[in-house]
């Protein structure tokens, strides 16, 4: 048996249709998250009765039998949706199915209009004092199927018994229609970029990964992530991939424990700079002997930054950044620029991923040069700020003398021919010879 999903095609009619027209004045309707009546202010209570007329629709089929119309739509009691439906062959003489749809608890229908082309709707909302239809959508398949095609040829044979044993059938389709399309669309439903929203936090469920409103969509992207991020969980470098995704910025970690005091001979036997795939710099000291104070470059007037270099001793209050159990995550900003997010937030979601005796110290740096990737699927992260100079050459007149500080120059004409260069001072050059004027 083939899949219905496969044998059905549709065409809709949606939000876009709606707030196009299809209206005239005295049509009664308004666009307002749905087809719905207006209101009547002065009332307090909504038109009894509007109208919508779309333009036609083409199934790109001649002589199509179109098979079933699904609305929608929030119909409360005392209210309904009427609707009648035209086909036509060329889009211009279009024939119109005498029986009007009625739609109140059940919001679909067998079409059992005549074979065509192409088809137009009038759609009729009918309210009730203050209560109003809500169209959202409405949906049209075809071609007709039933499971009549499965039968064998005698269930065919006579055109009475066939057409009601095939609008028969196609009730029970129509119903299994909705199952097997969910059945088909599953695998999109284990992918976090395709799956439904309310889906997502199934999902996360299965990573034991918390999600967050303040991340939105982002959390799409954070359930891909997440092996990657669990992966490198409680490592630095974990960590700023970590941040830098959630800021979007670039994100260095310093973990303070190299900056504190170590006993006689377990210090670290040379200073290490070097620079991870971040960019990122690690610093690894000797305990310091001197303090450079100079006030612009000096180790002084880097303390308390990033680049940092002085050894402290232990900082054992609950507050101290110089501790063992404190890493400083310093987020490089443009100038004017902020957090996507307000701290707390930022810091309630890193505290998941850090073991729970680390504090964190959350330092942003306003950077004007940078260039770095994020990590991102499929995407790159570069900034940059370069100053161009302004200086220009001007032409200038007159000579120079060159000059040289030694006395003699080594020749190269009878020492390389005796096979190199010598010291011998029969072959140097007095420095007189070489003073010459050169014109500009």
């Amino acid at each position: 048996m083939g899949s219905v999903v496969e044998d059905f095609r549709f065409r809709a009619l949606n939000s876009e249709d709606w707030a196009a027209g299809g209206m005239d004045r005295t049509s009664n309707l308004v666009f307002e998250d749905g087809l719905r009546l207006k209101k009547i202010e002065v009332a307090g209570r909504y038109e009894t009765d509007g109208i919508f007329k779309s333009h036609p629709l083409d199934s790109g089929l001649q002589a199509c039998l179109w098979h079933r119309v699904v609305m929608d739509a929030d119909i409360p009691d005392n209210c309904a949706i009427t609707m009648r439906i035209w086909t036509s062959s060329d889009a211009v003489e279009y024939r119109l199915f005498e029986k009007t749809l009625s739609f109140k608890e059940q919001k679909d229908a067998l079409i059992r209009a005549e074979p065509g082309r192409y088809i137009q709707l009038e759609i009729c909302l009918h309210g009730y004092g203050d209560n109003t239809p809500v169209l959202r959508q409405v949906r049209l398949y075809y071609p007709r199927q039933s499971y009549l095609r499965y039968l064998p040829a005698v269930y065919q044979e006579e055109d009475s018994s066939r057409d009601f044993l095939e609008r028969f059938l196609s009730i029970f389709e129509s119903t299994l229609y909705d199952s097997e399309e969910l059945i088909s669309g599953l695998p999109s439903f284990f992918d976090p970029r395709a799956a439904p929203v309310r889906f997502l936090p199934w999902l996360a469920s299965w990573m034991a990964l918390d999600l967050y409103p303040l991340l939105g969509e982002k959390n799409r992207e954070f359930i891909l992530r997440v092996f990657e991020f669990y992966r490198l969980k409680g490592t630095a470098g974990g960590l700023a991939d970590l941040v830098s995704f959630l800021t979007e910025r670039k994100c260095c970690i310093k973990e303070y424990m190299n900056n504190v005091f170590r006993s006689y001979g377990r210090e670290h036997d040379e200073a290490v700079k070097s620079k991870d795939e971040m960019g990122c710099t690690g610093f690894y000291h000797n305990t310091s002997r001197s303090v450079d104070t100079d006030p612009n470059s000096g180790m002084v007037s880097r303390m308390g930054g990033y680049y940092d270099e002085v050894h402290y001793t232990y900082d054992s209050r609950d507050s101290g950044r110089y501790s063992p159990r404190t890493i400083g995550i310093f987020i490089f900003l443009n100038p004017g620029d902020t957090l996507p997010m307000n701290e707390e937030d930022l810091k309630k979601i890193i505290d998941a991923f850090i073991p729970a005796f680390i504090r964190v110290d959350l330092i942003t740096v306003e950077s004007f040069d940078e260039d770095f990737s994020l990590k991102r699927i499929g995407d790159w992260y570069a900034d940059s700020v370069r100053d161009r100079s302004e200086e220009h050459l001007r032409a200038v007149e007159g000579s120079y003398t060159d000059a040289a500080s030694f006395h003699w120059l080594c020749t190269h004409t009878k020492g390389r021919a005796e096979g190199g260069w010598t010291n011998n001072p029969d072959y140097r050059t007095p420095h007189t010879h070489l003073r010459l004027a050169h014109s500009l």
